[in-house]
């Protein structure tokens, strides 16, 4: 197979690298989400406990905390770029 224009070991090498490194920043932008939205779980708890000891009005206090979730997810999102 002299007649290929590239190099099969080359092609094997290359390709082998590039899927570690991709598999190993896949594994991290998984692992960065999970942990990021427990950390927004345990977060909002706390928002809504405190919200309900000062007794914030019901509405107001679903409005806030789904603002401050959708913020914090947006973070975790971005947290890997």
């Amino acid at each position: 197979m002299d007649g290929l224009p590239f190099d099969i070991e080359q092609l094997k090498t290359t390709l082998t690298t590039s899927g570690v490194s991709f598999g190993l920043n896949l594994l991290a932008a998984i692992a960065t989400f999970i942990i990021g939205r427990l950390i927004v779980g345990v977060i909002l708890r706390g928002v809504r406990s405190v919200m309900a000891r000062v007794d914030f009005a019901p509405l107001l206090a679903r409005f806030i905390s789904n603002i401050i979730r959708t913020l914090l997810n947006l973070f975790v999102i971005l947290a890997r770029n």
